[in-house]
């Protein structure tokens, strides 16, 4: 008779995904942390927060953990959290005017996305395949079950007929084969709910796998979307401070001082611009002034109405 492979019972294992809980705090727990209060920081002093996000790299590369689909998932969430770390830096660079850093984090980031995708597709795929052999031989022991049973049934059947005059030799093989029948049915129908589990698993299974994959793809393809946008804005920032101001950083810099008033209708935009202004001039103390001045720790001077001239009395013809 045929054995079961140990493979084929992998329902009651392999569909719980529960992971250990690490007995430090792992980089992800670190930056969910932090970036609370980066994200806060961002909005008063984003040069400070930018700071903080850069400083939360890890000081070497990340490893990714194949050994098994556990520490694959754990070994993801880490490195998810490093794109995040980028991500961070890139929203902090915008905001503290470093464009040029902003794109460059965006740009690692999204490069640490494509390499994650290929480190995760390994084991994945491996699991699928486990998971895909086990549904297709939990399919035909499932049928062996049918087949077995019609056996025991037509035993049955042909017990109750009468029976020709057999060898002793034949009696005996008819018994060991009715009872190696027997024992073979009940061995999988002991098992027949984890091949039906096998079977579902299959297919379901692969949805919570396949789905870190296509996180990856999307945070792909918003990294490529900030690229493309700072590609083409410092590249038409790059024109209009050489064919406007001569290439010259500090008047464009007052250029952008010049178009944001000190109680301005978009405060966010405003800043950006400002912060902008202050890192390509940063000796330039009226731009930092206009920044504490929309943040409200500097007062803004109250303008004085313009008196009217008084009109000239016509003389007496």
């Amino acid at each position: 008779m045929r054995r079961i492979l140990a493979v084929f019972l992998l329902a009651p294992v392999l569909s719980a995904q529960a992971t250990a809980t690490p007995t430090t705090q792992t980089l992800a727990q670190k930056v969910a942390t932090e970036t609370k209060k980066i994200e806060a920081l961002k909005a008063e002093d984003p040069v400070e927060a930018l700071e903080k996000a850069k400083a939360l790299l890890p000081a070497t590369k990340l490893t990714f953990d194949k050994a098994s689909l556990q520490a694959a998932f754990l070994s993801i969430k880490e490195w998810n959290a490093h794109i995040d770390i980028y991500r961070l830096i890139y929203n902090t660079g915008m905001s503290a005017g470093h464009y040029e850093e902003a794109k460059e984090a965006a740009e690692k980031g999204r490069e640490l996305a494509k390499e994650l995708q290929i480190q995760a597709t390994v084991p994945f795929n491996d699991f699928k395949s486990v998971w895909l052999k086990a549904g297709e031989a939990s399919t035909r022991l499932l049928a062996e079950i049918k087949e077995l049973e019609a056996k025991v049934e037509a035993d049955r059947v042909a017990a109750t007929n009468p029976k020709p005059k057999v060898t002793i030799e034949e009696a005996n093989a008819e018994i060991m084969r009715q009872h190696e029948v027997s024992q073979r049915l009940a061995f999988l129908k002991a098992n027949e709910a984890v091949y039906k589990q096998n079977i579902e698993n299959s297919t379901k299974v692969m949805i919570p796998l396949e789905r870190p994959i296509k996180d990856l793809e999307a945070r792909t393809h918003e990294f490529d979307g900030s690229i493309e946008q700072w590609d083409k804005y410092l590249k038409e920032e790059a024109e209009t401070m050489s064919t406007k101001y001569k290439g010259d950083k500090a008047k464009y810099a007052a250029g952008l001082l010049g178009g944001v008033a000190p109680k301005p209708e978009d405060k966010e935009a405003a800043l950006v611009a400002l912060h902008r202004a202050a890192f390509l001039d940063p000796k330039n103390p009226a731009i930092q002034k206009r920044i504490d001045q929309i943040l409200g720790k500097v007062a803004i001077p109250a303008v004085k109405p313009v008196k009217a001239k008084a009109k000239a009395k016509k003389k007496a013809v």
